[in-house]
């Protein structure tokens, strides 16, 4: 017999052992990581959890506080509070009158910050100037630009919404003038060649690279505005939500202070998550 016929045979055997000791095929174990990965949520899934953990969280720990101490009212009051005091037409008149100081300042400071970053981009005399401006402007605490505010235009409106406008101008300045530095010189070239106007080159090549750093702005410093205008209408003007909580200080009304505090979170809360980080993510579709 051969040596080859021999190795068959030998083969032969081996396979038919192997096959009565394992008579189904054996799927191959999953590992652990791969069983992690089935269960793993999406990053917006991730985002919801946290946002509901951290909610139920600060709800529990005000339910323990309202039952164990005296400075913080019951939630299960101040809830059953809420129905009679949103029902009050005078506390929408309230709202909406804070609401348009700080759409009207917001609105301000975005133009005055844009223009600061074009200044610092284009020019160099005006951007050094900008730029100075722009680094004195950062410096200023909110609270005493309302102090000054109040100094130099008194109780008038408009000195609310440039106080605002001014505190909020810097920083919306230099989250654009970092994106305008990034532009894409490629395309800017392009709009030269093909003989792009001064409107086609602003609006289809420098707008959507830097429309995402805008919305972003907008979003920081739209909270940040929620948060100055509270002390602006306390030092400058005599209404608004600022000056209802320093009423309800003065007055010792606790419950009110609460009421107030539950709108100011809701409707600013409501603006992020439902009007500006949707317009954010449209914006950033373009850099995909």
């Amino acid at each position: 017999m051969s040596i080859t016929a021999v190795s068959a045979s030998s083969s032969r055997e081996s396979a038919a052992e192997q096959k009565q000791q394992t008579p189904g095929r054996s799927q191959p174990a999953a590992s652990p990581k791969s069983a992690r990965a089935g269960f793993r949520l999406s990053e917006r899934g991730e985002d919801v959890l946290l946002s509901l953990l951290g909610l139920a969280f600060f709800l529990g720990l005000w339910i323990y506080l309202g039952a164990t101490t005296r400075f913080v009212l019951p939630l299960g009051e101040v809830v059953a509070s809420m129905p009679e005091f949103l029902a009050d037409i005078s506390t929408w008149a309230v709202v909406f009158e804070t609401w348009l100081r700080v759409i009207l300042s917001l609105s301000f400071g975005l133009l005055l910050g844009c223009g600061f970053a074009v200044l610092m981009w284009k020019t160099k005399f005006w951007g050094s100037v900008s730029n100075l401006y722009v680094s004195v402007l950062l410096s200023i605490p909110s609270t005493i630009s309302a102090l000054l505010g109040v100094f130099i235009f008194y109780n008038a409106e408009l000195g609310s919404v440039v106080v605002l406008g001014l505190t909020i101008a810097p920083f919306i300045a230099v989250i654009v003038y970092g994106a305008l530095r990034r532009l894409d010189g490629g395309l800017a070239e392009m709009a030269v060649t093909y003989r792009f106007s001064r409107w086609q080159r602003t609006t289809t090549v420098v707008f959507p690279q830097i429309a995402a750093a805008l919305m972003s702005a907008v979003r920081n410093e739209h909270a940040h505005t929620w948060k100055v205008v509270v002390i602006v209408e306390l030092f400058m003007v005599s209404s608004g939500m600022g000056f209802e909580f320093n009423r309800a200080f003065e007055l010792f009304n606790l419950m009110q202070v609460y009421q107030w505090l539950i709108v100011f979170a809701a409707i600013l809360l409501a603006t992020e998550y439902l009007v500006i980080r949707p317009l954010e993510k449209q914006t950033q579709r373009w850099k995909a």
